[in-house]
Formats: structure tokens, C-alpha cells, sequence
């Protein structure tokens, strides 16, 4: 019996300890978890995030696209194309705010851009612009890019 004291006698000093520590843990659980939260509530109010696509996902739906190109001066259908592609090519699995960057937040490389833009246009029903392939930074400068191909005749 006398390992069972020493159980005992371990616990009675070390309790103390064990249920402060605990507390710690579920205190910063609950405050990461706020401020998460808090930011997510946050960008969804200023815009910058969109919720994501209802059951069935792509293409997204019409009036949340209409909303977000309109707030950009974008045609609305040039930029469900390119949330199409982005959810074909990349798994893009929410609809992109157009502010987002193509590089740092969707990941894609200077080539995937050029093959975006080059897919884009063609997919659209519109003619290469004769002009070299601008600096693309955003995904509302890729539409932007599309939409000033001109439309190919039938």
C-alpha cells in the first residue's frame, strides 16, 4: 500500500498546478477561437472575404458574382469564368473576392497567369489583345485583361 500513498501524496501537491495549467489552455482556446471570429465577421463586412458557394459549389452563384463585379466594374460573366477555371484548375473551393491576389493568395506562378489569361480569353469567345500580356496582380486586373479582348465574330 505504500505506492498508493505515494499516488496520493504526488496528486495532493501537484493538483494545484495541473488545474491552473488547464485553465491557461482553455482560456487561450476561447480567446484564439474570438478572435477568429472577430476577424472573419470583420473581412466579411468590409467585403473582402465572400461566403462560401451554396451546396453544389461551382460555378457560383449569379447574384453573388453580379454583386462583386458590379463593386469592381467588372462584367459579371468574365468573372464567373475565371472562378470557374479557378475551381477547375487550381481547386479553388470559394468564390475569390476580386481584390485577391493572384500569386500570393490563389498561388499561382507568372506561367499559370499567362495560361489563365490565355484560357480565359479564348473560353470567353473573344480575340488575343494584340498587345503583350500586362502585369496581372489581382484577379480583377486578369478580368479586366479579358474583358478588354475584343469579341470574336460569328
Amino acid at each position: 500500500m505504500f505506492w498508493i500513498e505515494r499516488v496520493f501524496l504526488w496528486l495532493s501537491e501537484h493538483v494545484l498546478p495541473l488545474i491552473l495549467v488547464l485553465c491557461l489552455t482553455v482560456l487561450a482556446s476561447v480567446f484564439y477561437y474570438l478572435a477568429y471570429t472577430r476577424k472573419v465577421a470583420s473581412a466579411l463586412l468590409r467585403g473582402e472575404a465572400t461566403p462560401v458557394p451554396a451546396a453544389g459549389g461551382y460555378p457560383p452563384p449569379h447574384r453573388v458574382v453580379a454583386s462583386s463585379a458590379a463593386a469592381h466594374d467588372l462584367d459579371p460573366e468574365v468573372l464567373r469564368a475565371a472562378h470557374v477555371y479557378l475551381h477547375q484548375t487550381r481547386g479553388v473551393g470559394q468564390l475569390v473576392p476580386p481584390a485577391a491576389r493572384l500569386t500570393e493568395e490563389i498561388g499561382l506562378s507568372a506561367s499559370e497567369i499567362r495560361a489563365a489569361a490565355a484560357e480565359l480569353v479564348q473560353s470567353c469567345g473573344r480575340k488575343a489583345p494584340a498587345a503583350d500580356l500586362p502585369i496581372l496582380v489581382t484577379l480583377a486586373d486578369l478580368v479586366r485583361y479579358v474583358q478588354s479582348a475584343p469579341l470574336r465574330r460569328k
